[in-house]
């Protein structure tokens, strides 16, 4: 019966050194995921930060592009308008071109 309880014991040994072999490669494991996960968590804000930066930037070209079309809205109304008063002054040169003297 000693021998069996020597034997059990051994057992018990070598399944403890494998537990723990197998905990503290998992602990390493899970300490190397932690730093992944901060890294990461690190290179997440700056992206954000980035990004933040991008948008203000698009903020401030869509602001430019509506001055931009307003403007041309403008342009294109005097044009309409610089348009019709050379119809109108065409009209006036076909008038006076056009009667018999």
């Amino acid at each position: 019966m000693p021998e069996r309880v020597a034997a059990v014991e051994q057992e018990v040994a070598v399944v403890a050194r494998e537990v723990m072999t197998k905990l503290d490669e998992h602990t390493a494991l899970i300490r190397e995921q932690g730093r992944d996960i901060r890294e990461l968590s690190r290179d997440m804000r700056e992206v954000k930060a980035r990004l933040a930066v991008v948008d203000t930037r698009l903020n401030g070209l869509d602001e430019r592009l509506d001055l931009l079309r307003e403007d041309m809205r403008g342009t294109h109304q005097q044009l309409e308008a610089q348009d019709k008063k050379l119809d109108q002054l065409l009209l006036l040169l076909t008038t006076f071109t056009t009667k018999p003297r």
